[in-house]
């Protein structure tokens, strides 16, 4: 029996166990992480013997990572969590933040229906805007049991176009419509339940708990950013690396 079949067994049939989340109000939900990339798979990660090692520490330290998802009827604030293990190279999780997006905060309104990434690049605040209705899904019959919860799988699409890359990510999720959550991981949403289970092509996001938030709350968002698309962020990302390499050269 492997670990995610321990953590499943052992968090679902503890917490899934009554008809709880049908009736409450808030929920926080932490997330493990893991890579859907091997590292080999990287090209030229092996160049620099000595920049390769630092790269596979930090790489490896991303399936130590956590994220949690704070969540009511009508909204959502998804972040990473800032907690580094005691045993590892600060460099070394820094660089892991960054590969894993944990500069990213995703706010979701269901009554709005936009979902807003908020974001830091080249030294200044942004966002961006997706419209909830542009998360295509398609319901699929199948299903899976996760620990004892019936989970059943939707997938998605969406297509990356720059100067680099012009790529499809293929997205997939597993959510339990017995936990009436619209919400997700990376603000994923508008699915008949919680996502259990999301993948994409870099990532997997795993429920590791979900606990009840009794108290009142407000979802404290991040300062306001430029709003931007995802097009102009591409076209910055272009220009910093022309005007590195000019000054390189």
């Amino acid at each position: 029996m492997n670990l995610r079949t321990k953590l499943y067994i052992f968090i679902f049939s503890l917490i899934f166990g009554s008809n709880l989340y049908l009736y409450c109000q808030n929920i926080s939900v932490n997330y493990s992480i893991e890579t859907n990339i091997e590292l080999e798979e990287i090209k030229g990660n092996k160049a620099n013997p000595e920049v390769y090692e630092n790269f596979k520490s930090s790489f490896q330290l991303i399936n130590s990572m956590e994220a949690q998802l704070i969540c009511s009827k009508e909204e959502s604030k998804y972040n990473m969590s800032n907690v580094m293990p005691s045993d590892v190279k600060i460099n070394h999780y820094e660089m892991a933040k960054i590969m894993a997006g944990h500069n990213d905060e995703f706010y979701t309104n269901i009554l709005k229906g936009v979902s807003t990434k908020y974001f830091n690049a080249y030294g200044e605040n942004f966002k961006i805007e997706t419209l909830i209705s542009d998360f295509e899904w398609k319901l699929l019959n199948e299903t899976k049991m996760i620990g004892n919860l019936k989970c059943f799988k939707a997938i998605s699409s969406y297509k990356v176009s720059n100067a680099l890359i012009e790529r499809v990510v293929k997205v997939e999720a597993w959510y339990s419509p017995k936990i009436q959550f619209s919400f997700g991981p990376k603000g994923y949403c508008g699915l008949p339940g919680l996502i259990i289970e999301l993948k994409d092509d870099k990532f997997t996001y795993i429920v590791k708990d979900i606990k009840v938030i009794k108290e009142e709350f407000e979802f404290k968002k991040r300062p306001d950013g430029k709003l931007v698309t995802q097009e102009e962020i591409d076209a910055l990302s272009e220009k910093a690396k022309k005007n590195y390499l000019d000054r390189k050269n």
